[in-house]
């Protein structure tokens, strides 16, 4: 699965990257959302930031529950959540005193970023971010590093797969897959340049 991710996040790094605070209008009602970071890289050359976490929301709220990874709802949200457990492990074996909720905020806020495709409003969104999830997570190259945060999860799947929501079991990605990941990067480069955002396009 190792070079089909690559293939993957090379084609996400044609896009823009977001980080908080981001407006609401830039962001689509539905598509799947690719968190990155600070600190974590890809193991395909160079230092680019790798994917911790994938998602799909397809009812309408994206901008909503990207919002919600960087304010009190944190958690509720499967990769803000797992931090915040991760984070509390670590300050236990310390023996340090526990971090307030807003140096916890400032943290996300500071530490990820984001990426998104526009996708539509089906079943195929959401079942398409497993794919992808399971093909990140399974690459031998792009594993967490020491200092991840992730490895004080009490979770060993996140721990191993470097991912804040780990698949359920691992899967490569068929052709079909491939087919629709590229349509739905078709509709993002669209809905992009009618915001008037123009995404970069990366020579490797």
């Amino acid at each position: 699965m190792s070079d089909t991710c690559m293939a993957i996040q090379k084609r996400l790094d044609t896009l823009p990257m977001f980080k908080f605070p981001f407006s609401k209008r830039l962001i689509p009602e539905d598509g799947i959302y690719f968190f990155y970071e600070e600190g974590e890289y890809w193991g395909h050359g160079g230092s680019k930031e790798r994917v911790v976490h994938v998602e799909a929301h397809t009812k309408g709220k994206l901008a909503d529950d990207l919002e919600k990874h960087f304010n009190e709802e944190y958690p509720n949200m499967h990769l803000t959540k797992g931090m915040y457990e991760a984070l509390s492990n670590m300050d236990k074996r310390r023996a340090s005193k526990g971090r307030s909720e807003r140096d916890f905020i400032e943290m996300l806020r500071r530490r990820l970023s984001f990426r998104f495709i526009v996708v539509d409003r089906e079943a195929e969104g959401s079942e398409l971010d497993r794919y992808l999830a399971s093909v990140l997570s399974e690459c031998l190259y792009c594993t967490p590093s020491r200092d991840w945060i992730g490895n004080e999860s009490s979770d060993p799947k996140v721990r191993s797969s470097g991912m804040w929501r780990p698949p359920k079991e691992g899967r490569s990605m068929t052709k079909r897959e491939l087919d629709l990941f590229e349509r739905y990067l078709e509709m993002t480069y669209r809905w992009l340049e009618r915001k008037g955002i123009l995404a970069p396009v990366l020579n490797y």
